[in-house]
């Protein structure tokens, strides 16, 4: 498994946002290109956001250029 963990903090009081934007948009399909799981967790002190996938969808996934 791979587990992904991504913590901010020092910045501004956060809150939940009233709109998907275009960042949580690209991180949800990425993380469905490898049958992942997210949580974002809007905390005061700062975003949190988990990402958990089998190492297995991720080798396997077909390559494509960018």
């Amino acid at each position: 498994m791979l587990n992904l963990s991504w913590r901010e903090s020092g910045g501004p009081q956060v809150s939940p946002p009233t709109r998907r934007g275009f960042g949580s948009r690209l991180i949800e399909h990425a993380s469905r290109d490898v049958n992942g799981k997210i949580r974002l967790d809007f905390a005061p002190e700062g975003l949190v956001c988990s990402i958990t996938a089998a190492l297995e969808a991720i080798e396997t996934r077909p390559q494509t250029a960018v």
